[in-house]
């Protein structure tokens, strides 16, 4: 899901990545523009990448928020979408109750008004990605993880 979403930015769009699982990492420092090089450079990140411990959605939104628009740039710089994928429950991190997650959101975005699609894949938590992406004015999407 995370090559097709790359496969599918503009070219003159710009992107960065936030990878969690216990931890939470950034793809590089600062947005890249989307152009072919940059996009092969990002899918061969995501496939270098080897999944475990937990799902760690606080910390990798908290993350996401940091990159983008700031009070201080007049909302100005920075992307004004993020694209949340998981295919698991909040396990690890410091909120793991949806509510608690839903509510620092809330907190974060209350004046930048970041658009938030959320994609579920597998047995992931279906009511917080609703809410994720309702509050904030995204699409929530679930995807099967079987191919037929």
């Amino acid at each position: 899901e995370l090559h097709r979403a790359i496969n599918l930015l503009p070219s003159d769009a710009m992107f960065n990545l936030v990878f969690y699982s216990t931890d939470v990492k950034i793809f590089v420092p600062a947005s890249l523009q989307a152009n072919d090089t940059n996009k092969t450079k990002a899918r061969k990140y995501v496939d270098s990448l080897e999944p475990d411990g937990g799902t760690n959605i606080h910390d990798a939104l908290e993350k996401a928020f940091h990159l983008l628009k700031k009070p201080e740039d007049n909302y100005d710089k920075g992307a004004d979408t993020i694209f949340f994928l998981t295919d698991g429950q909040p396990t690890v991190g410091k909120l793991l109750k949806a509510e608690q997650i839903l509510e620092a959101v809330r907190a974060w975005n209350k004046d930048r008004r970041i658009r938030i699609h959320a994609i579920g894949v597998g047995d992931h938590d279906k009511e917080l990605m609703k809410d994720l992406a309702g509050q904030n004015g995204g699409t929530y999407v679930a995807r099967c993880t079987a191919r037929t």
